[in-house]
């Protein structure tokens, strides 16, 4: 099954504090909880597989949400802005967080990747300013930019399997997947990468060591 229409709450949203979705449903579409201020608890079925773009997009008041075990994929903006979600875990299976699915979630302290992710793509984490750790995966291939931007994580590993980061530059603005990480103090590059952008390391006032793959042979 799955829930139809878009945004089919947008008349009461503001009243919505528990959502529970029965065992059946399959699929939350697009935008369905989008602005639902005051929702503070989601019970999820066990037979979802799909979250849809930005479901739960400015559910300031989310707190608490348990993903399925057998699950496929998460739309891209799904829990942005989630300022109360403080801990998630990513369930095997998933092989994407697209972009910004949890940006500006800015109460989030602990996330949990499954070893089965392979892209983490553009601002994904950008604005999460207490998560503090983040573990990468061995078969992680890609990391788009400003993913970890403006975190307050410490340590920062790269896989051996991550063969592209995306960071770029422009004259007015720094993109890197690292850049405002202010508590940002180690870096380790894998020996999956063959070229570093110089301006990864763009406004990073705490970094104390960088530690640079084997195999990379541009920098700049």
């Amino acid at each position: 099954g799955e829930i139809s229409s878009y945004e089919p709450f947008s008349d009461y949203c503001n009243s919505i504090i528990t959502v529970i979705i029965e065992n059946g449903v399959t699929v939350i579409p697009d935008f369905v909880f989008k602005s639902c201020v005051n929702l503070r608890k989601v019970n999820l079925p066990p037979s979802l597989t799909s979250i849809g773009m930005a479901a739960f997009w400015c559910c300031k008041s989310l707190a608490e949400i348990n993903l399925p075990t057998c699950f496929s994929s998460i739309g891209g903006y799904a829990f942005g802005y989630c300022e109360s979600l403080k801990e998630i875990t990513i369930p095997d299976g998933i092989t994407t967080i697209e972009q910004r699915t949890f940006t500006s979630c800015e109460g989030l302290e602990k996330i949990f990747l499954p070893n089965s992710l392979k892209t983490i793509a553009e601002n994904a984490f950008n604005g999460c300013a207490l998560l503090e750790t983040i573990v990468l995966n061995e078969g992680l291939t890609t990391i788009g930019y400003n993913a970890f931007a403006n975190t307050a994580i410490t340590e920062l590993i790269i896989p051996d399997s991550v063969t592209s980061i995306s960071n770029f530059s422009s004259t007015s603005t720094n993109y890197s997947i690292i850049e405002g990480c202010q508590k940002l103090r180690k870096v380790i590059l894998g020996d999956g990468l063959t070229t570093v952008t110089a301006c990864l390391f763009n406004n990073l006032q705490a970094l104390e060591e960088v530690v640079i793959g084997q195999n990379v042979t541009t920098i700049g």
